[in-house]
């Protein structure tokens, strides 16, 4: 029988039996998938890899340690969920909440993330970051949209910058922009109000 062909289930068996081979067989049937869901959380390609390599190192120490159960019913669908369940364990809901100023905004994102709240704030205040994004030092603060967000816990200061900006600009559609302009209100003013 082509090794191929075999269902995920029993291309695990076989590794845990020890052909390697049947575990590059899973990686690679899995990996697209895998990757672009990682790759829609943090937006970046070498956080991505990084993390996807992290994932299958889990997949592959709970194996050898005989801790994951493969049940011969399971799905393709059912077995990817488990491997998005190893790698949730870095996955938070990261509550972004409207606050007064950078200072507590930053401080309440260190809290919840593995960051330093002053360089966050630093990055917030810099004159370059807040013109690459179409800021100035007065406007910047509402680039923040407040809500809740699912990120990886170990974003980094500048990737956590582009995430809100990112969101920022999925909030201000076309459809928004100009109810705005109708009441006569910039963007900012909007998110100020």
């Amino acid at each position: 029988m082509n090794i191929k062909s075999l269902s995920d289930a029993q291309l695990v068996r076989n590794y845990i039996s020890g052909e390697e081979s049947a575990l590059s067989i899973l990686i690679n049937r899995h990996q697209q998938r895998l990757y672009g869901f990682i790759f829609s959380k943090v937006y970046d390609r070498d956080a991505t890899e990084d993390i996807f390599q992290d994932t299958f190192i889990k997949v592959i120490r709970t194996l050898k340690k005989g801790k994951y159960t493969i049940q011969s019913k399971w799905s393709t669908n059912k077995l990817v969920n488990q491997l998005f369940l190893m790698r949730n364990q870095h996955v938070i809901d990261l509550y972004i909440p409207s606050v007064r100023n950078l200072e507590i905004l930053c401080g309440r994102l260190s809290s919840q993330l593995e960051l330093d709240s002053s360089k966050l704030l630093h990055l917030f205040q810099d004159e370059n970051i807040q013109e690459k994004f179409g800021f100035n030092s007065y406007t910047f603060s509402s680039i923040v949209i407040p809500n809740t967000y699912e990120v990886f816990i170990n974003i980094s200061e500048k990737k956590l910058i582009e995430f809100i900006a990112s969101k920022y600009k999925n909030f201000w559609n076309v459809d928004r922009i100009d109810k705005a302009n109708a009441l006569g209100y910039s963007q900012s003013e909007i998110t100020t109000l």
